[in-house]
């Protein structure tokens, strides 16, 4: 690995730094006679990220997610040492409204795992961005539901179309090379990837005297196409220069300046990846003279008038349409592709006028990038199978504001719901292998209705986990049909494979109070559905054991607990003081109030209300970020049993005095925590 460039990164998002770091900081502590002396210097070149360990001569490095090792003992030929997950656990960075800072123009820099929380400034919908960048032989894979990292649109004023979650699949050379000729930009082909994955497509399908002027100008050739960037083009872009698709893709007409800092102190960083591989940089570069200043497009307006023939627009020559320019060399800093080459290194650089990104192709661009033909993606999903009278639309928004703020999903999720009659006895299921805490009713549907019943869910569980664990399927779509026959009025999530969950809710249907019951269950167990921990064999291993050992074990009611909390919440974003309940469940008021009712009534051992309301305290003591409820980033890799057993004072505490709640009388009654739950 020969070293040419030496980069000593500071914290940086949408990179493979913390994988990185840990790794070396585990090969360190682990191989202390070879890796030595000890450093936490990360350094980069060539698309390595690398420590140098001189007393040894051994250079530990990872390109992308692969382990690489050179030097001393390992010799002057490099050493793979596989896959990074094959030595720590891989991390996920958090890049919510985070602005980039790493300059290295090799993608394989940037391999990790991205999410985001956003919000639809018009809907007020709280959505979950996901990106994953990986390595596959000499080429960068980026995969992403197309939501950005930042909040979107316009709160006054809608898109033509909502903003949707559209999987997508782009790749890229790990080592661009300059093509014999540029290549044009076009309609048929995406321009770019940024690294909170949002496409880049400059052009528009809008041409003027051709319908609308705003779609259906297919024909690259037709003049006077609009440029989606003027103003008076009126295309709905918001202040990310950004809007949708007719199938709901959030996309970029220009840089998006989010991702990198408005008023630099240093040289924008790489903010994404043209088609062709090459890096695309923020604005800001220093010049010849070591003045740090935006670079410049060599984009001109045209002189004089438009031609006033038919089927021109006439007027003045403005920007309204991309003809309104010319390419005139070295009349700015960028060639005619809005690229240059600085320090050995070409890239294309955001500007504040036309092109905007970049003007065309100065390698090859990938085939991923045709618009046409494009693989198809598949990333988890909900479903839901309704067989009661309620609005099963209704359910689907409120199942995916649960599961929209999840940060990583592995799971699709399918909720089945079907009414049962009156209560006819207690228990269920007493004497056999599906004793549950649930209720036995009388049977509503009929014996057809439970005949197709069954023969969809065994449909689904066959198609959802193919060969996985046939024996574990197998006994799950027993149980099921044990529960859907003998009238079982069930709420529960299993998962007769790791990466599908079944959501089964039998309830019964008189009245809307009961629907906004069912509401409750439906988000409830939609929550358990991506609570990781709970099927993971090295963390059920972990909680039996404490189980026999007798140790203390607050999984149950933060498991019930955190359920309850973000189902609530959820209910509340999506139906406020509309729903039946008046508000209820609007706020984390709500949460208060049933726990205070429940304590009132003597109800306090630790379950599901009153786990929420203990984690509730921990948020407003400042003990617990509530982020983590709710994107459900507290079940992973055990980590309720690590960091919240009663070795964490905030937990013992939270547990003591949940209850200490005061009731504030109105027309509709608040709650809060007394001053002594809340002391320090």
């Amino acid at each position: 690995m020969a070293i040419v460039l030496i980069y000593c990164s500071s914290q940086t998002h949408a990179s493979n730094e913390k994988d990185a770091q840990r790794f070396l900081d585990w090969a360190q502590a682990k191989f202390l006679d070879l890796l030595n002396p000890p450093s936490a210097e990360l350094n980069r070149a060539q698309g390595y990220a690398y420590r140098h360990f001189k007393t040894s001569g051994v250079y530990l490095a990872l390109y992308g997610d692969q382990v690489y090792g050179i030097g001393g003992p390992l010799g002057d030929k490099l050493v793979s040492g596989g896959d990074v997950a094959n030595f720590i656990v891989k991390s996920v960075n958090d890049q919510t409204d985070k602005t980039l800072s790493l300059r290295q123009a090799e993608c394989s820099n940037y391999v990790s795992k991205n999410v985001a929380a956003v919000t639809d400034l018009y809907s007020k919908e709280i959505l979950a961005s996901n990106l994953n960048i990986s390595l596959s032989g000499e080429e960068c894979v980026f995969i992403s539901n197309s939501l950005p990292n930042h909040d979107f649109g316009n709160s006054t004023r809608s898109f033509a179309h909502p903003a949707l979650a559209v999987p997508t699949e782009y790749r890229i050379t790990a080592k661009p090379k300059f093509a014999s000729k540029a290549t044009p930009i076009s309609l048929t082909t995406d321009n770019a990837i940024f690294l909170n994955g949002v496409k880049l497509d400059l052009l528009a399908a809008g041409c003027f005297g051709i319908g609308d002027g705003k779609i259906g100008c297919n024909d690259l050739n037709q003049k006077w196409r609009y440029d989606p960037m003027s103003p008076s083009a009126n295309f709905g872009t918001d202040a990310h220069n950004a809007h949708t698709q007719p199938d709901g893709t959030y996309h970029y007409h220009a840089g998006p300046s989010t991702l990198f800092p408005e008023y630099p102190t240093k040289e924008s960083p790489v903010i994404g990846f043209a088609a062709d591989g090459f890096p695309i940089f923020g604005s800001y570069f220093t010049d010849d003279s070591g003045s740090l200043r935006a670079a410049k497009s060599s984009y001109q307006l045209k002189n004089g008038m438009r031609p006033s023939e038919p089927g021109n627009p006439d007027g003045q020559y403005d920007g309204t349409f991309i003809d309104d320019y010319e390419f005139i060399a070295d009349s700015g800093d960028l060639d005619e592709c809005n690229g240059m080459m600085r320090a050995g290194v070409y890239g294309y650089y955001v500007t504040d006028s036309y092109p905007w990104v970049l003007g065309c192709f100065k390698g090859t661009p990938n085939l991923s990038f045709n618009k046409r033909g494009r693989k198809e993606v598949s990333l988890p999903k909900i479903e839901i199978v309704n067989y009661t009278e309620f609005d099963t639309e209704r359910f689907l928004k409120l199942g995916m504001a649960v599961i929209q703020k999840a940060r990583r999903r592995i799971r699709d999720l399918s909720i089945w719901i079907w009414p049962v009659g009156k209560q006819i006895k207690e228990g269920f299921g007493q004497g056999t292998d599906f004793n549950l805490p649930a209720n036995t009713h009388e049977l509503v549907l009929t014996s057809s209705q439970i005949a197709k019943l069954n023969e969809e869910m065994a449909s689904w569980i066959s198609r959802s986990c193919g060969n996985d664990n046939p024996d574990r399927y197998q006994t799950e779509l027993t149980k099921v049909k044990y529960i859907v026959e003998e009238g079982g009025a069930v709420s529960t999530m299993i998962t007769p494979c790791y990466l599908s969950g079944m959501g089964l809710i039998a309830d019964i249907q008189v009245s809307q109070d009961r629907r906004e019951f069912v509401d409750y269950l439906l988000a409830h167990e939609v929550y358990h559905g991506i609570q990781q921990d709970l099927e993971l064999a090295s963390c059920i291993d972990r909680r039996q054991q404490r189980e026999e050992n007798n140790q203390p074990n607050n999984h149950f009611w933060i498991m019930e607990g955190t359920a309850d909390y973000a189902a609530k919440i959820a209910i509340g974003e999506i139906f406020g003081s509309e729903h039946l309940w008046g508000g209820k469940y609007e706020n984390r008021n709500s949460i208060l109030g049933e726990a205070y009712e429940n304590y009132v009534l003597g109800d306090t051992e630790m379950s599901t209300v009153q786990g929420a309301a203990a984690l509730a305290l921990m948020v407003e003591r400042g003990d617990l970020d509530e982020r983590i409820i709710l994107d459900a980033s507290m079940w992973w890799d055990c980590t309720v049993l690590d960091d919240f057993s009663d070795d964490n004072a905030a937990v013992v505490w939270a547990k003591n005095n949940w209850y200490k709640i005061e009731k504030i009388e109105g027309p509709i009654p608040t709650y809060q925590f007394t001053p002594e739950a809340l002391a320090k």
